[in-house]
C-alpha cells in the first residue's frame, strides 16, 4: 500500500528525513512514532504528495503520490495536523464539502465518530475534540482503502480516543489499511500491528509489542534492539 525507499528531504539547511525506508502492507495498522521534529509529519507530507523528496522513491497504491494526486485523492482518507476547516460551515456541510472535493461520497460517518447530534452545529462552536472527530469523519467518508492519519487522537479524551481506535480497527477488519502518527505510545502498543520509530530523520526501531520500550531505546541510542522486519 505504501513503499518508501531512501527518502531524503531537507529544509532551511536541516535534513528532516535522512534516508527513510518504510513499507506498509495491506490490512494492517502501522503507528509512526517519534519526538517533535523527528520527521513524522514531513514523511506523511511526502506520502501525501505535498513534498517532493530530494532523493528516494515513494509509491502509494502503486502510484507516484505527487504526480497522481488527483487519481489517489478518492482512495486515501487523510487527517492532517491542522485541517483548516471553515468555522462558518456546519459539521455536516464540512463533511459534504471536503469529501466532494476529494471525489468521495459523504456516507454517514458523523455517526461513526459520535457527531450525529452535532451535524448542524457550526465548526467554530465545536470543541477541540469534536473538531478532531470531524477530521476523522472526513477521512473515513467514502470508505477509502488507505487511511493516512497525522495524530488523529490528539485533543480527545481517553474514552473518545478508545472509540476512535475501535473505528479504525473496524475499518481494517473490513479491508482498509492505516498509517497513523501518534504520541500516545500505549495506543501504539495496544492497537497497532506494527510501530516504526523515527529519530533524527531516520528509522531507529520498528517492530511490534512494547512501543514505549522501543521508543526509549531509540532516543537513548541503544543498539541492543535491532530493527525488526
Amino acid at each position: 500500500m505504501i513503499e518508501c525507499s531512501g527518502i531524503r528531504f531537507s529544509y532551511a539547511g536541516h535534513e528532516a528525513l535522512a534516508g527513510v525506508n518504510l513499507s506498509v502492507r495491506g490490512g494492517e495498522i502501522v503507528a509512526l512514532l517519534g519526538t517533535n521534529g523527528a520527521g513524522k509529519t514531513t514523511l506523511v507530507d511526502v506520502i501525501r504528495g505535498l513534498l517532493k523528496p530530494a532523493t528516494g522513491t515513494v509509491r502509494v497504491l502503486g502510484r507516484d503520490p505527487r504526480r497522481e494526486r488527483r487519481v489517489l485523492a478518492p482512495l486515501i482518507g487523510l487527517v492532517p495536523q491542522d485541517s483548516g476547516f471553515a468555522g462558518g460551515l456546519t459539521a455536516a456541510e464540512t463533511l459534504r464539502l471536503w469529501t466532494g472535493l476529494n471525489g468521495r461520497a459523504a456516507t454517514g460517518s458523523l455517526a461513526e465518530v459520535d457527531l450525529a447530534s452535532r451535524a448542524r452545529v457550526k465548526v467554530r462552536h465545536l470543541s477541540g475534540g469534536e473538531r478532531r472527530r470531524l477530521d476523522l469523519a472526513v477521512a473515513l467518508s467514502g470508505d477509502p482503502p488507505l487511511l493516512v492519519l497525522d495524530e488523529p487522537t490528539t485533543g480527545l479524551d481517553p474514552e473518545s480516543r478508545g472509540a476512535a481506535w475501535d473505528v479504525l480497527r473496524d475499518r481494517v477488519a473490513a479491508g482498509a489499511t492505516v498509517l497513523v502518527t501518534t504520541h500516545y505510545l500505549e495506543e501504539a502498543s495496544q492497537y497497532a500491528d506494527r510501530f516504526v520509530v523515527l529519530h533524527e530523520g531516520q528509522v531507529a526501531r520498528s517492530g511490534s509489542g512494547d512501543a514505549a520500550e522501543a521508543f526509549r531505546a531509540a532516543l537513548a541510542g541503544d543498539g541492543s534492539m535491532g530493527e525488526e522486519r
